[in-house]
């Protein structure tokens, strides 16, 4: 609900209470095809949805164009999964022009897709990948992000020697009370992984 969400999310209601938030940001067609309500599953259709992202390769130029921020299953929505293909077709666009791939799995990450997160669920990996609410089990507020290596290497090896790699930071950043939180639902969730892989 801040500037950035309610630029990136497709929520009409938030737009029209509060703005469009931040300038230069660009919505490709929702994946809600009429003829995809009630489908089980993934949908055949609407994987060409993802070809969006190329028309704006083409209008603004790539190399203008950061990231694509996509929930792998959309979930203000109702639950919405991606069309077969939509999220590779996706990856293989952003590969070719060099954008990144952004996964918010604020809520559809730790174990509510049938695997630990959507980008498992659906074998596609994105460049960063957002998580919180099921990461503290809705106990205590907890965000986080899980960056490829490449990407946390080229933020930390540009940061001073001996100082702060990723120069940033809220108010209640790493609060103790919300890590803790974290690291205790993380161990409740790797345990019952594991129970899961070996059988009662």
């Amino acid at each position: 609900m801040n500037l950035g969400g309610v630029a990136l999310a497709g929520m009409v209601n938030n737009r029209r209470s509060f703005g469009t938030g931040l300038p230069v940001v660009y919505h490709m067609r929702h994946t809600a095809l009429p003829e995809n309500r009630m489908v089980k599953g993934q949908p055949e259709r609407g994987a060409e949805l993802a070809d969006d992202l190329n028309r704006f390769c083409q209008l603004y130029g790539a190399e203008n164009i950061a990231a694509v921020f996509v929930e792998p299953t959309a979930g203000s929505y109702g639950c919405l999964p991606p069309p077969k293909g939509y999220l590779d077709r996706l990856r293989q666009i952003c590969d070719q022009n060099g954008i990144l791939l952004v996964f918010d799995e604020v809520i559809c990450g730790w174990g509510r897709m049938g695997a630990n997160f959507g980008a498992q669920a659906f074998s596609v990996t994105p460049d960063l990948l957002t998580m919180a609410k099921a990461l503290t089990n809705g106990a205590q507020p907890m965000g986080a992000v899980a960056a490829r290596q490449s990407i946390y290497d080229a933020i930390t090896d540009a940061g001073p020697e001996r100082g702060i790699e990723f120069f940033h930071g809220y108010t209640y950043s790493a609060h103790p009370a919300a890590c803790a939180a974290g690291l205790a639902m993380i161990d409740i969730f790797a345990k019952e992984r594991l129970i899961e892989r070996r059988g009662p």
